[in-house]
């Protein structure tokens, strides 16, 4: 059986292909570091920002004080098959501290309220936003 140099090329160019496909989905599943800053702007400008966060299972959300208020993020609700209301982190009291949350097995797919309860009175309140894992090709 003789194979041609156009044969040869064709199974090439399929390979190289798949293989840059593979790589693609490699990277697409890779988490994902989320930034929400915990701001003050003006006399009652108290926010998150931004106030809706998008994410997928796996990722990481990370919250970072940039003001000079004391802040902090407390879980209000989430979807019911969701475990984590009451979820809150430490009062962050200095600017550049973090508080990280894993959106492990306890954040099933939806939508989550969290608010800063020093400043919730104060409209200091987001989403977070949950999103189905991509199903694997």
């Amino acid at each position: 059986m003789t194979i041609t140099r156009s044969a040869l090329l064709l199974l090439g160019a399929v390979l190289t292909s798949a293989t840059t496909w593979a790589q693609d989905s490699a990277v697409a599943k890779r988490p994902t570091l989320h930034l929400v800053a915990m701001v003050e702007r003006g006399q009652y400008g108290i926010a998150f920002e931004p106030m809706r966060t998008y994410a997928a299972p796996g990722d990481t959300v990370r919250f970072v004080q940039k003001g000079a208020l004391p802040h902090n993020v407390l879980f209000r609700s989430g979807p019911p098959a969701a475990a984590v209301d009451s979820l809150e982190s430490p009062m962050l009291l200095e600017a550049g501290a973090t508080w990280d949350v894993v959106l492990d097995s306890r954040f099933v797919p939806g939508k989550y309220h969290f608010v800063c309860v020093p400043h919730e009175t104060l409209g200091m309140a987001g989403l977070l936003y949950v999103e189905p894992a991509a199903a694997a090709p």
